[in-house]
């Protein structure tokens, strides 16, 4: 059975978490495409530390390409997915923002509840392997997704 499955186009904001810094925003898009069980996507995300009085400590833009499975039935789906990407932004450092640029590593597991045909809405959780191991600076993404998916 090797079948298209159909593709979506997620629009995504959340929070993020950061062992090193307060609590974030985090914005984005992604676009999948399901064939089989397989799951290929591309995403953009955005991430600011979020402030009201004060400015930013940190901000981070990320491009992941990922490569996962899903599983469920027609109204649900369960899905894991492991990636890379380029990640760059800033954040403070001794009062002053420092620029970088750096390589991540992905994996990300989510639900999906599909009560249509063309919407739907989930939950993915993220995590940067690399920033564990290297630099722990920001490591989870709670997201809410509105998807649109075409069978």
């Amino acid at each position: 059975m090797d079948d298209f499955r159909g593709f979506s186009v997620n629009l995504r904001g959340g929070i993020s978490i950061s062992l090193k810094y307060d609590l974030g925003i985090s914005l984005g898009t992604e676009l999948c495409f399901y064939k089989n069980q397989n799951i290929y996507s591309v995403e953009y995300a955005f991430q600011g530390e979020f402030t009201i009085f004060s400015g930013e400590d940190y901000t981070t833009n990320q491009i992941g390409f990922y490569y996962g499975k899903f599983w469920g039935k027609n109204w649900y789906r369960y899905q894991l997915q492991a990636g890379f990407g380029p990640l760059w932004g800033e954040r403070m450092v001794s009062n002053r923002y420092s620029s970088y640029t750096t390589g991540g590593v992905f994996i990300k597991t989510g639900i999906k509840l599909l009560p249509s045909w063309f919407m739907g809405i989930g939950a993915d959780l993220q995590l940067n392997i690399k920033s564990i191991l290297i630099n722990p600076f920001r490591i989870v993404f709670i997201y809410l997704t509105s998807q649109t998916y075409y069978p």
